[in-house]
């Protein structure tokens, strides 16, 4: 038996070990040695960033601006309109106070944008919030465009209304005639002369008077006739002279004046005839003759339409001149000089003259008759007119033909008939002659 070897200190030297380990286990566990070992490296060792170079990407080119608004606002008032400055790609241009021209504020209406331009300094990152007002109450679209440029941008509509009342507007004809109905329209309106179509609810209505000595009729007007802001109001006034028309709110302080307005008379009504309280028979007196209307109104155009007067006395003397042509008259009054010959009494009457109709040859013409007020039979009854001219077989009621004879061979009384409205007398009187005849037949 062999003897163990001793170490130098004289211990036993073990003999080598050996171990049977296969090939395909020791590759595994050098792999799970080196995983352990990268991350113990990482665990204990500086860390080392190897990231990228980094790049700024800036907006591009200024494309447009976008636009916000209220959806509605008060004309005059103020208002908020937001204004970002934006590249094709939706990006806000940041530095536009410093690289853009400035905008030029328009609308499609038709009232002021105030202000209408916002400078580049105004923009803050880009945008900018500018207050403006408009005067009118409409529907409108913002539009901004770049001073020498292209971008633009456009509002949604926003509805402007009206503010609160503050006048009226009364527009009236230029003429009308004294004691006819004439039409005056009367418009609510703000301070911007936008109508208040509300008016009708919000209001109160109004007091309607006149600058001349009448009284105009009717005056007042409900808030109820307003439709839309604006009544329309049928007014009529009797005297003759020019006028202006106001009116003012009932318990407000709204008022409103129209234009002047010439009142003219209405048509020959009557005259008037003025003379002396004495006067010597055979020597020239004054007098003076006025064409007047029904309200007591001078037609002051008797001159150029009239048909000039007769005199007429119930006396046995005669008077000088017995017609007055309408050429003497002057504004409606004649001043002439009369003559009678008979120390009596008189009574003058003066009628319009009638000129005779053209309707018949001059051979036919007989001397006109014209008699104070007589009665003529129509129908049966008694019917007083003012004049009969017998050449043509006319009756007057009040300088108007309103009754015709018609007459004819074998009748052996005056047959009158009443002139329908729309009728001329001859074609009247003629339809009714011959339509007589025929029956006769």
């Amino acid at each position: 038996m062999k003897k163990r070897k001793r170490s130098p200190k004289g211990r036993e030297r073990s003999p080598p070990f050996k171990m049977n380990i296969n090939k395909e286990k020791l590759m595994k566990m050098k792999k799970r040695i080196g995983l352990v070992g990268i991350l113990f490296a990482i665990l204990i060792l500086p860390v080392h960033s190897w990231a990228g170079k980094e790049v700024i990407i800036s907006p591009a080119a200024l494309d447009h601006f976008v636009l916000e608004g209220p959806q509605k606002t008060i004309a005059g008032e103020e208002f908020t309109l937001v204004i970002t400055a934006q590249d094709a790609f939706g990006n806000v241009i940041i530095d536009y106070s410093l690289s853009g021209k400035g905008i030029e504020i328009t609308t499609d209406g038709v009232g002021k944008i105030s202000p209408n331009k916002v400078l580049p300094a105004q923009f803050k990152d880009g945008w900018a919030e500018i207050l403006l007002t408009y005067d009118k109450a409409q529907d409108i679209i913002l539009t901004c465009r770049e001073i020498e440029g292209r971008a633009l941008g456009k509002s949604e509509r926003i509805a402007v209304f009206p503010a609160g009342l503050d006048h009226f507007v009364l527009t009236a004809p230029k003429e009308a005639i004294a004691g006819e109905s004439f039409d005056l329209w009367i418009s609510a309106q703000d301070t911007y002369r936008n109508t208040i179509p509300d008016y009708t609810t919000s209001g109160k209505g109004v007091t309607i008077s006149a600058s001349g000595e009448e009284k105009i009729s009717p005056s007042k007007v409900a808030a109820t006739q307003f439709i839309n802001g604006v009544a329309r109001v049928s007014l009529s006034y009797n005297r003759a002279e020019t006028i202006t028309l106001s009116c003012k709110e009932e318990m407000g302080e709204a008022k409103g004046e129209s234009s002047l307005l010439t009142i003219k008379p209405a048509s020959l009504d009557h005259f008037l005839l003025s003379t002396a309280p004495t006067a010597t028979a055979g020597k020239k007196f004054q007098a003076t003759i006025t064409a007047c209307d029904s309200f007591g109104n001078i037609v002051t155009d008797y001159g150029q339409k009239g048909k000039g007067v007769l005199l007429l006395t119930r006396g046995k003397g005669h008077l000088s001149p017995s017609s007055i042509p309408a050429s003497q008259f002057q504004d409606g009054v004649a001043k002439i000089e009369l003559a009678y010959d008979k120390a009596e009494p008189i009574t003058i009457e003066v009628n319009e003259a009638t000129p005779v109709s053209k309707v018949l040859p001059p051979e036919e013409i007989k001397p006109r008759v014209v008699l104070p007020k007589v009665t003529i039979l129509v129908a049966g009854k008694k019917i007083p007119v003012e004049r009969i001219d017998s050449a043509n077989g006319w009756a007057y009621v009040r300088d108007e033909i309103r009754y015709v004879n018609i007459r004819i061979r074998g009748d052996k009384a005056d047959i009158w008939r009443e002139v329908p409205r729309g009728r001329t007398p001859e074609t009247y009187q003629a339809i009714q002659r011959l339509l007589r005849k025929r029956g006769m037949e």
